[in-house]
């Protein structure tokens, strides 16, 4: 998966409409829809400001019209920030009209390109995927388990001490089934190991 390091801008024109893609890296709701808001005020005289944006951590994915007839401008642009397999992304797509009517099939291929445009000037950066995880092992097999912890390079959220140890870490998800193997090997099986969602990083 990959997100946009800072903005990626272009400007498209067909039969004299002027398209302007702004597409930008988010990592919440709030970001994307400050970032939308942003766009809409800078080309408040625009015809259209149609938007969509993808957040992974709150399984988001949403799109707009804006005005433009149903599923010809914002499905478009959505579509183009799967196709790439984007996240953690908002763009939005201006339109100036410019006296001649584009068709279904026009408005879709214009603000498609005009997406495609933008990221092409956008610089592309991974996003590391993490699993994040909750296990509960008892005090005898704590250095053991910590050693593995570090070996595996894992984030520590949370350790706290009962009458078991909870530990709480993120590790990125190539890794899960290996660490896993390799901890239930070390601890006999004795271990409780729970799986929360995925959460992003870049």
């Amino acid at each position: 998966m990959q997100t946009v390091s800072g903005i990626g801008y272009c400007e498209y024109e067909v039969k004299r409409s002027k398209f302007i893609g702004t597409v930008c890296g988010v990592k919440n709701k709030k970001e994307a829809l400050d970032f939308i808001k942003q766009i809409k005020t800078k080309y408040a005289d625009a015809t259209h400001n149609v938007y969509a944006y993808i957040i992974n951590n709150e399984n988001l994915k949403k799109s707009s019209d804006d005005g433009e007839p149903k599923g010809t401008a914002g499905m478009p642009i959505l579509s183009v920030l799967c196709g790439f397999n984007l996240t953690d992304i908002a763009i939005v797509v201006t339109r100036y009209f410019g006296g001649i009517l584009l068709g279904a099939g026009g408005l879709v291929r214009a603000y498609s390109t005009t997406a495609k445009n933008a990221l092409a000037n956008a610089e592309l950066v991974d996003v590391k995927v993490y699993a994040e995880v909750v296990i509960e092992l008892k005090y005898s097999l704590y250095s053991m388990v910590n050693a593995l912890l570090n070996q595996f390079k894992t984030m520590i959220l949370n350790t706290a001490f009962f009458d078991k140890i909870h530990i709480e870490f993120k590790i990125e998800q190539g890794l899960f089934e290996k660490f896993k193997t390799q901890i239930l090997d070390v601890c006999n099986g004795d271990i409780t190991i729970i799986k929360r969602d995925d959460s992003l990083d870049f």
